[in-house]
């Protein structure tokens, strides 16, 4: 009779559990309100996100080499939460405005597109990707447009989550962002105070 050897079993006891893990569900992530000393509470569906440039700061475009395409001082983005956390979905909604202004050039949205935000392990912190969101920039001088488009997913920059329940949230938008119609890449970077709702933290889904 064939019999295993103690190692043989223990390698085989490994690849079980290891199977066991590969198989557990995703964790999605968790949008919260800081409410401590109480349980913080949950901002689900339907929730309004607003993040707006910080006064006296400017959104930049840049190409890949460094150099300035565009400088905007004012910029609001408005989402609702439309699917929340549950067997691994992060929470995710539509954009229904995003306007821009005191650009450097002329700058406009043609499509809007998606946010998802994503927990960063062990922080209160998330990653937010943009889908499908299509803003044209053209030149006054040279009249030269492109498009910077996010396709089916490009990560736009990090929230920080609040510290206290009176506390903003930041965005920092730091993407690299493909462009169409030839033009190559671009940088995009601006600093965002989530003004609603206040004390927004994101965590791990619990």
């Amino acid at each position: 009779m064939y019999r295993l050897e103690p190692t043989a079993s223990a390698a085989i006891a490994v690849i079980a559990c290891a199977a066991l893990i590969g198989a557990a569900p995703a964790s999605g992530t968790g949008l919260w309100k800081y409410t401590t000393p109480n349980a913080n509470d949950t901002i689900g569906i339907g929730t309004e996100i607003v993040a707006s440039l910080e006064a006296g700061t400017s959104m930049l475009w840049k190409d890949t080499g460094g150099l300035a395409n565009e400088t905007c001082t004012s910029s609001e983005v408005k989402f609702k939460i439309e699917k929340d956390t549950g067997s691994g979905v992060n929470p995710q909604g539509k954009v229904f405005t995003w306007t821009v202004g005191g650009c450097s050039h002329t700058v406009d949205v043609l499509a809007p597109g998606t946010i998802e935000i994503k927990n960063i392990a062990g922080t209160t912190n998330g990653t937010v990707i943009s889908k499908e969101t299509r803003v044209t920039t053209k030149s006054t001088v040279f009249g030269i447009s492109c498009v910077l488009a996010t396709g089916v997913g490009t990560t736009l920059g990090t929230i920080t989550g609040a510290k206290s329940s009176t506390a903003h949230a930041t965005l920092d938008f730091n993407a690299v962002i493909n462009k169409e119609n030839g033009c190559g890449d671009a940088t995009v970077t601006g600093s965002f105070i989530i003004t609603a709702p206040t004390g927004l933290m994101v965590e791990a889904e619990r």
